[in-house]
């Protein structure tokens, strides 16, 4: 350790003590100690010794004194090992004593920057060259432990190993005309158009079974597996220019149920289910050649005009919907072996059905009514949910007796015999007593009745006597004969004391019994059933109608009770298991009775209403439901059902959410839950977070089925996910102004700004010969292996849009005339080219720096433009600093060293070293994008700035005089314009209004000056869009002549703060 500093003189030389030169030189001889070349001390950061060094200023730092034959080291002190570098004074080179790693983002250069350099990606190394890269003769390359290698003796060139692998990503080249050789007569060759496999003489080319030869990226393949050949891929485009011959009796099958098979004549379509057709256009069948089905017997077929169904059975049309026959304004004719017996025709919109072989109409519908145009016979019995009407006159009758019964256009019926009735008469059940004419008086014994004198007897006549005289004879009147129906009621509930009539026994007496009786009776019985299970409450045809339990009441299920319902007073009901321990928890199914469960039948339902509600109308819909629905046809292998929620907000309610047998959770809308809010599994909770910000951070990768989707139920397929990992996204990505995207510890990777500006916060990579793109170009963008970015078309961005990265946001700036800008050097390899479609080298630069343009100007660097006169006029550093010589003064707009015959632009910033004159007299200085802001120039009058809104003029420094309203009166409304003047100074001649203005901007302020004229007293009174503190609204000085000052501030359009008023100024 060196000498250090320490204080000397500490005590000495403080405010107010005598310092004597001694105290001066104790210190400085210290300090001179401390900083000696051998002795002074060492920057270790120990006490005294001084902080660590950790910057070494200046652009050129020497280490080391000099000496020759010496070896300096850099010594990197860490804490379990260290790092030495070290510069080998003879040997002229450095040496590390560790391994070197230079970052997946970094090259090591082995010339200038830009020539030849090294690095890796994190899996591959790169040799980048602008040459050749050499390998002496009989020196190789060798991979492994010596078994594989490639060696070149200045000739030929070597490949040796097991099996020699060529995955590369792009083309192996090998020159037109340069086969490759195996053994002395196989060989590949091309000439630049064909590929060549050349064998010896009855050779085959031979792929052993089980290997096969793959297309792409393995995704299109053909392999044998010495029996059966197998061509894979996702499209199998056939594109011979002849005929695809598959030999008779052998098919293409699909599956195993699936052929296609010619024997020579016919070809067979085999499926073990149902044959699709999916085309997008027509399938066309041939005029003449027709579609049959089993042995020809069934067949559809036509003839160029008329399509022919012919079966030597039936013809069975079994539609799940409605069967449609569109004969296209022309009759559906129907005959039985080629001749017609009838037609179906429409008649404005009315079916008529004509009947024959020249058919003639038979019936004609209107609606619900049919007219016959002739004689219904029927056979058997003629049922209508309506009338029958005949015409005016018209008869009904039988084949030997037509107007039996004849019906006049007054609706009198005439009989043309008299009528019959059963047994002879007129049955009783026919008879309209209840419509007859009352008798109009008391029954009397001479009244006379209709009675049946025996079982099959006449009926005949009976005066009121003789049943008098019978049920005076019998002694009393048959309790049978009793009219209880007829009597009157009790008018009153039944009470314990009323009496009934009650027989006491079989052939007994009857006697009457008090209601408290029949009530103890019936109690006794009812109660309890006669043994466990025994009784039901009703039956299947009589059921009890309501039931009636009281606050608390419990029904109980089971033998033991195990199961109750009970009733929570003015809240619900409960349902529970009384049993304790595992297993015993309560449960509730509902079944379907249906025995054959087909897609969509509903298995069960909860729904809830409000059938009660006031409101009416959707008040009483069911407002939301649960339901369980079948999926498909339920079998011995298959029950699956899903859970559809149904929720309401104006509406029935209709299926808003469903869970399905496979799990899947289906939303018709938004999934909203709480900020911060975190979906889960059980070993990880927070899998996927949403913040209050609506930002969703996923915990780990998110991972779909290869082919996989993630839409919406317009767009299932808003986003696929191929197995190659290309995402493909039917229309436009959109996020949040200034929205991000990135990962849990770059939470900003991409942020995309409100005017449209994506900034990625590091380097974009795909894979070498990635490319990016749309729907309908999938390769808009591609980056190959050396990192040429090929674009299809154009490249637009906005006008004044700008290209750059994180430090330099705007290195590349595209002006709305198209000029484009970039605010540092552009570059490119070593005799790289920039170029077009049809013109890939449209712009070479050299790696002297010269750029070539096919068409146009090669200007080296500080390379000049001139004429014979003055060669160096215009001149261009390599910076690319373009340089005027001339110094010709400028008095007008078409004179001076640089004259522009149209507009002019300029990207960056203007500096003019003298006057800038605009000599028009109305010239106009345009600011912004879109011109927004004008200073404007009125010929010997003024300067106006003018804006879209309300102008500003901000100073940062000095002042400005603002524009200032006088008004010398006012009364009434007043509209104050904020666009013209920033004051105001109202002179009050009557009361005033201040209306709603339409010309404030926010962040305007200024004051309002408020003058009473002789009279005094006037009051201001506010618009909606004034605002006071508190709302107090504003009061003035009253007094004649008196001035007060209100402030104000636009907070928004429509929103302008008034502050105190300031009284009373003179």
């Amino acid at each position: 350790m060196g000498s250090t500093y320490t204080r000397q003189s500490s005590t000495e030389i403080v405010d107010g003590e005598v310092i004597q030169a001694s105290d001066f030189n104790n210190e400085f001889e210290q300090l001179v100690s401390a900083f000696a070349v051998s002795t002074g001390h060492s920057h270790d950061g120990t006490t005294a010794e001084g902080g660590p060094v950790t910057k070494l200023l200046g652009t050129a730092i020497t280490i080391g004194d000099g000496t020759a034959g010496t070896d300096i080291a850099v010594t990197f002190d860490g804490e379990t090992s260290d790092g030495v570098l070290t510069w080998m004074e003879d040997e002229d080179h450095f040496k590390f004593s560790d391994d070197i790693v230079i970052d997946s983002t970094k090259r090591l250069y082995l010339n200038d920057e830009g020539g030849e350099y090294i690095y890796g990606d994190g899996t591959d190394l790169y040799l980048v060259s602008g040459a050749d890269i050499n390998i002496p003769a009989n020196i190789g390359m060798t991979f492994g432990d010596d078994g594989e290698k490639i060696e070149g003796d200045g000739t030929d060139l070597t490949i040796s190993g097991n099996n020699i692998n060529l995955t590369a990503t792009a083309d192996v080249n090998i020159p037109s005309g340069v086969g490759v050789t195996f053994a002395t007569t196989e060989k590949i060759e091309s000439d630049g158009t064909d590929l060549s496999i050349t064998v010896g003489s009855g050779g085959d080319v031979n792929i052993p079974a089980d290997i096969g030869v793959t297309f792409g990226d393995d995704g299109e393949k053909i392999e044998g597996d010495g029996t059966d050949l197998t061509i894979t891929g996702n499209n199998i485009n056939l594109t011979a220019t002849a005929d695809v011959v598959i030999p008779a009796n052998v098919g293409i099958t699909f599956g195993s149920g699936e052929k296609i098979e010619g024997d020579s004549t016919d070809l067979t379509v085999t499926s073990g289910a149902d044959i699709n057709l999916t085309a997008t256009s027509d399938v066309n069948i041939p005029s003449g050649v027709g579609v049959t089905f089993g042995d020809d017997g069934e067949k559809i077929e036509g003839d160029g005009t008329n399509l022919t169904i012919a079966t030597s059975n039936n013809v069975t049309v079994d539609a799940a919907a409605d069967i449609i026959l569109d004969a296209g304004g022309a009759d559906v004719t129907l005959k039985d072996d080629g001749t017609t017996f009838g037609s179906l025709t429409n008649s404005s919109g009315e079916l008529v059905i004509k009947s024959g072989s020249t058919p003639t109409t038979a019936l004609t519908f209107s609606g619900a009514n049919v007219t016959g145009a002739g004689t219904y016979t029927g056979g058997g019995t003629m049922t209508t949910g309506g009338n029958i009407v005949i015409p005016d006159g018209g008869n009904i009758g039988a084949a030997s007796d037509t107007d039996a019964i004849s019906i006049a256009s007054t609706g009198v019926v005439t009989f043309s015999q008299s009528p019959v009735f059963p047994d002879g008469g007129v049955p009783l059940a026919d008879l309209d007593i209840d419509g007859a004419t009352d008798i109009g008086a008391d029954l009397t014994t001479s009244d006379l009745i209709i009675v049946d004198d025996g079982a099959g007897g006449t009926n005949r006549k009976a005066a009121l006597s003789r049943i008098n005289t019978l049920v005076q004879t019998a002694g009393g009147f048959p309790l049978t004969a009793l009219d209880i129906d007829g009597g009157t009621d009790i008018g009153e509930a039944i009470v314990d004391a009323d009496l009934f009539i009650i027989d006491n026994g079989a052939g007994g007496t009857n006697r009457k019994v008090a209601a408290s009786r029949i009530k103890t009776y019936i109690g006794s019985d009812f109660s309890n059933p006669a043994s466990a299970d025994g009784d039901s409450l009703g039956t299947a045809s009589l059921e009890w109608s309501d039931l009636y339990l009281a606050d608390g009441g419990i029904i109980y299920f089971g033998n033991d009770q195990e199961i109750t319902l009970t009733h929570a007073a003015d809240d619900g009901l409960v349902l529970k298991h009384v049993g304790t321990g595992d297993g015993k928890e309560p449960s509730l199914t509902f079944q379907a009775g249906d025995n054959d469960i087909a897609v969509n039948d509903v298995l069960g339902s909860i729904f809830f209403q409000a059938p009660d509600e006031g409101a009416g109308t959707d008040a009483v819909l069911v407002a939301a439901g649960i339901e369980a629905v079948s999926e498909g046809n339920f079998a011995a292998d298959n029950n699956a059902t899903k859970l559809s929620f149904k929720t309401a907000a104006s509406e029935a309610a209709s299926e808003k959410m469903s869970l399905s047998s496979a799990g899947l959770l289906t939303v018709s809308d938004d999934i909203v839950f709480k900020d911060g809010g975190t979906i889960g599994v059980s070993s990880a909770t927070d899998a996927m977070t949403v913040s209050s910000a609506g930002i969703v951070t996923f915990k780990d990768d998110i991972v779909i089925k290869d082919g996989g989707t993630i839409g919406s139920t317009s767009a299932a397929t808003a986003m696929t996910v191929a197995s190659t990992g290309i995402v493909t996204f039917v229309d436009d990505i959109l996020i949040k102004d200034g929205g991000t995207i990135g990962s849990a510890s770059s939470t900003s990777a991409i942020t995309v700004a409100s005017t449209g500006i994506v900034t990625f916060v590091d380097d974009i990579l795909i894979k070498d010969g990635g490319t990016i793109g749309s729907a309908s170009s999938t390769s808009a963008i591609t980056v190959a292996s050396t990192g040429i970015v090929t674009f299809v078309d154009d490249i637009l961005i906005k006008d004044g849009g700008t290209i750059g990265s994180a430090s330099s946001t705007g290195a590349i700036t595209v002006a709305s005339t198209g000029i484009v800008t970039f605010v540092d050097d552009i570059l490119i390899k070593d005799g790289g080219t920039i170029g077009a479609a049809s013109s890939t080298g449209a712009i070479t630069i050299a790696s002297s720096g010269i750029v070539t343009f096919v068409d146009d100007i090669v200007i080296k660097d500080a390379g000049t433009i001139g004429s014979a006169s003055d060669t160096d006029a215009i001149s261009i550093s390599s910076g690319g600093v373009v340089n005027i010589s001339a110094t010709t003064a400028n008095t007008n707009a078409s004179d001076g060293a640089l004259t522009v015959a149209g507009g002019a632009g300029i990207a960056a910033d203007l500096s003019v070293g003298d006057d800038l004159r605009l000599i028009s007299d109305s010239a106009v200085l345009n600011f912004g994008a879109d011109s927004d802001v004008t200073l404007t120039h009125a010929a010997d009058a003024s300067l106006t700035l003018a804006g879209s809104t309300a102008a500003q003029l901000i100073m940062s420094t000095g002042s400005i005089l603002p524009n200032t309203n006088t008004d010398t009166s006012n009364s009434g409304s007043v509209t104050l314009d904020f666009k013209t003047h920033q004051n105001h100074v109202l002179t009050f001649t009557g009361n005033v209004t201040l209306a709603n203005p339409t010309t404030e901007t926010a962040g305007q302020s200024g004051i309002i000056t408020c003058i009473q004229d002789g009279t005094g007293s006037r009051t201001l009174s506010l618009g909606t869009d004034y605002e006071t503190a508190e709302g107090a609204g504003i009061t003035l000085s009253t007094a004649a002549n008196a001035v007060d000052v209100i402030p104000y501030f636009v907070k928004a359009s429509g929103s302008i703060q008034l502050g105190a008023v300031q009284k009373a100024f003179s």
